[in-house]
């Protein structure tokens, strides 16, 4: 957003504007600022209003913790489109019922429990283990808290987990007789046999006659008709449209080679594994063994009873300095020394080298000429951008402002919301930025000439000529289309009947394998597929295996043939046989986990929305949106 802010100040007319809006600033705005805004508040709840500042500082600070994780790949706007802003205002409103429920309880902490909660806390500790003051203090500032606020985030978040905990405690496991149910309709499984019918192998659908034709064109009318075309002239400010402007020296090429020769340089890796021993006894035991000839692989079984750990292929700066260091001076298939740091004490061995490569500057040359070239471009392409923008806004054409910057207008005389001509063909050159098409269909039509950032330093300026509405094309225009159209249809209609045709014999007692072979294809009997339908077989649609889930074993039933199976059709299947839901604790234990929890969060929900209808709760989306 600042970016787009500093381009836009680039221009006269942007300059103008802002001196108007300092003036303006200057006029009506000093005497609030010298006062001093009044307070607005974004929500009440109960008797506790939620400030827009508190609000704001709050989702900031939620913000920052969310860029950190995503190394700042978010921002205001984006969070707010992630629904960052409702989410954070609904967990201040649910804090605040919540406290206010355990005040009117009278619950309180005491300053013991809460300095032993902090105490515990794992975040808090050092190498060792235990509670150390330094990094307690250096880990709250960092969030842009003090001790006596942190403490009071602690009091409240432990009456607020007492009262959650009182309300859902029992939940933690689910009733055996509904893990039963829900594990046995879940977990079991069905196996069909199935007739695939595709229309292909029914014959040859005839044309239809000239009467059967004009009505189905009739009654899918609004399927061929011709879309919107639009004419435009346009120009392209892309680096690659302007690229061909910018100079590079071999001065450059050779700055930039020393800039970045540690990226183009491709570094030494090394494939290490490592075993971590419990003492220095225990590590120079397992290193006297390797040393005797024993291979790290039975050392490790032997002193650990399992495989060595795998760090991978790495570079020597992505180990710990320590580890880096020893293994990177090792041969291939040799051993560290035991070597200790916070976790204990390492053996590593290194069981593969890949030598890293220097890549000169001759060799790279071209490549760098490139890139700086195209770097250069975007600049280029910018302050022809800002020129043309100039240009227009002094009353040029989109021609004249074009000549002035030495750029050639591009004409497309008409092209549908998908880049099509008129003959349905792709048009070639046009503008690949995603947005392109969508705003020159949203621009006014013979209007004044549009600009358009879509981002990476590609800028467009375009002016829509004229528009041709849709319209119905005649028949012949599109005969061919519909006349496929309508075979198609056909064909699907005839792969139904035959499917309840087959469906019919089979239940008679007809023979499955013969009446497959009528329709030239043979029987397919389905893995054994669960509900969800995730194991399914490709030619079982949705509508076949809910089918297939309300019959009985032995029933016949018939539905469209699988999307994924790429062709129209129908199928008819039979349901060979049914595999109820097989034991397994580990599945059954995490399903009884999964509805406990379900349950506590449907308890949970039930009490804040008792305390809202009790306290109230008013949102002012106003102001909400305002502060955004």
């Amino acid at each position: 957003m600042l970016a787009a802010m500093r381009k836009g100040a680039g221009t006269w007319v942007a300059r103008i504007f802002l001196f108007v809006l300092v003036l303006s600033f200057g006029v009506w705005g000093v005497g609030d600022f010298i006062r001093g805004a009044r307070e607005v508040d974004v929500a009440t709840v109960g008797s506790t209003k939620i400030s827009a500042s508190t609000f704001e500082a709050q989702f900031r600070h939620e913000l920052q913790l969310m860029q950190q994780q995503l190394r700042g790949a978010i921002d205001t706007e984006q969070a707010k489109k992630l629904g960052m802003v409702d989410t954070s205002l609904r967990q201040m409103i649910a804090r605040s019922l919540i406290d206010q429920d355990a005040a009117r309880m009278r619950l309180a902490v005491s300053n013991q429990v809460v300095a032993e909660e902090i105490r515990s806390n794992p975040a808090f500790r050092d190498s060792l283990g235990k509670f150390d003051r330094f990094t307690f203090e250096r880990a709250i500032a960092s969030q842009g808290w003090n001790e006596a606020t942190f403490a009071n985030v602690v009091r409240s978040d432990f009456a607020r987990g007492a009262i959650a905990g009182g309300l859902t405690a029992g939940f933690n496991t689910a009733p055996a007789s509904i893990v039963d149910a829900l594990y046995g309709y879940r977990d079991e499984r069905r196996v069909a046999e199935i007739i695939a019918i595709k229309p292909d192998a029914l014959g040859a659908v005839a044309d239809a006659d000239a009467a059967t034709l004009d009505a189905y064109y009739k009654a899918h009318v609004k399927e061929f008709m011709a879309p919107e075309y639009r004419a435009l002239h346009y120009i392209s400010l892309t680096p690659d449209a302007v690229v061909g402007e910018v100079q590079v020296s071999d001065a450059d090429i050779k700055d930039e080679y020393e800039a970045e020769k540690d990226k183009l340089n491709i570094p030494e890796k090394r494939s290490v594994e490592q075993i971590i021993l419990a003492d220095e006894a225990a590590a120079k035991a397992a290193y006297d063994k390797l040393r005797g000839g024993m291979t790290f692989a039975a050392v490790a079984e032997q002193t650990l009873k399992q495989q060595p750990t795998s760090l991978g292929s790495v570079t020597q700066s992505q180990l710990p300095p320590e580890l880096g260091a020893a293994a990177f001076k090792l041969g291939n298939g040799e051993v560290t020394a035991p070597l200790k740091d916070a976790f204990g004490w390492h053996i590593a061995h290194v069981t593969a080298i890949e030598p890293g490569v220097t890549q000169s500057l001759d060799s790279v040359k071209e490549k760098l000429r490139s890139s700086l070239a195209l770097r250069g471009a975007a600049d280029v392409a910018y302050r022809k951008f800002n020129a043309i923008q100039d240009e227009l806004a002094g009353g040029a054409t989109l021609e004249q402002a074009a000549d002035k910057v030495k750029l050639k207008v591009a004409a497309v005389p008409a092209v549908d919301a998908q880049g099509q001509d008129e003959a349905g063909h792709k048009i070639a050159n046009l503008p690949a930025a995603e947005n392109f098409l969508q705003s020159v269909f949203e621009a006014p039509v013979g209007g004044d000439p549009q600009t358009l950032d879509s981002g990476e330093g590609n800028y467009f300026v375009f002016r829509v000529d004229s528009s041709t509405p849709p319209a119905e094309r005649p028949l012949a225009a599109v005969r061919d289309k519909v006349m496929a159209a309508w075979k198609t249809e056909a064909g699907s209609k005839a792969a139904t009947v035959k499917a309840k045709e087959i469906a019919d014999k089979l239940r008679a007692g007809g023979d499955m394998a013969g009446l497959a072979k009528s329709v030239g294809t043979s029987v397919l009997t389905t893995k054994p597929m669960t509900r969800a339908g995730d194991d399914a077989d490709a030619t079982v649609s949705p509508q076949l295996l809910a089918a297939l889930f309300k019959a009985k074993q032995g029933d016949v039933v018939t539905a469209g043939l699988g999307a994924e199976a790429g062709e129209a059709g129908e199928t008819v299947a039979r349901l060979a046989k049914i595999v109820p839901a097989q034991p397994d604790a580990k599945a059954r234990e995490q399903l009884t986990r999964q509805i406990g929890n379900a349950m506590a969060n449907d308890v949970a929900g039930e009490y804040q929305a008792a305390l809202e209808k009790e306290l109230g709760v008013t949102i002012n989306r106003d102001v909400l949106d305002k502060l955004f």
